[in-house]
């Protein structure tokens, strides 16, 4: 008896690892959707006393991905996104110069986040954690006492990203899925900062 249960046992064991080498494999996917910014947003002008302003923070943002799935619960994934453009129109909030300008600050660059999945029936839920190496864009023009002014600022950070999603399969190799991901504090203060929450709607093909 305790022989047959064993073998019941490594016969178990087996099932499970055929069943776990049949869910690994590449698969890529893209996504469309928009992107929003938290509270968290610094979009100063370097030696221009702007203070405050408006920001119209909702932009289309879209990304490609590329991973591998080493099991039903675990993967990781190699992507590009692009976040879109935050505008604001921005002045002296002590309203002591004459001091305003338009400014734009956008960011885009590879994702790279370990995926953690959870099947429910035909769906499966995931969480995901990794780093978004951004190449952010701080751009703005205006005038202050008089004189015109304009610039372009880049430059390069490399930030946590945290995200949760949804896909369900329409096929054997084709699925559906709904993400939405939190990047954190990307870019810098002086050069253009924003939290981004970015809202998607994908495919993925699995091979």
């Amino acid at each position: 008896m305790r022989r047959r249960s064993m073998y019941v046992a490594l016969v178990a064991l087996a099932v499970a690892q055929v069943a776990a080498a049949d869910d690994s494999g590449w698969y890529m996917g893209a996504g469309l959707g928009f992107a929003d910014t938290a509270n968290n947003v610094h979009l100063g002008v370097p030696d221009v006393p702007l203070l405050s302003g408006k920001a119209e923070d909702n932009d289309t943002t879209w990304g490609l991905n590329a991973g591998y799935r080493f099991n039903r619960h675990l993967a990781l994934e190699l992507g590009y996104v692009d976040l879109g453009e935050l505008a604001a129109d921005v002045a002296d909030a002590t309203t002591a110069t004459d001091a305003r300008a338009a400014v734009g600050f956008s960011a885009d660059g590879v994702t790279f986040a370990m995926i953690g999945t959870f099947p429910i029936a035909k769906w499966e839920l995931y969480l995901k954690a990794g780093v978004f190496f951004a190449s952010p864009v701080l751009e703005y023009s205006g005038s202050f006492a008089g004189e015109d002014f304009s610039a372009r600022i880049t430059n390069d950070s490399n930030d946590p990203l945290y995200g949760i999603g949804v896909s369900y399969p329409l096929s054997e190799h084709l699925q559906i899925y709904l993400d939405s991901t939190y990047f954190m504090e990307v870019g810098e203060p002086g050069k253009g900062q924003a939290d981004f929450l970015s809202t998607s709607l994908g495919v993925s093909w699995r091979f």
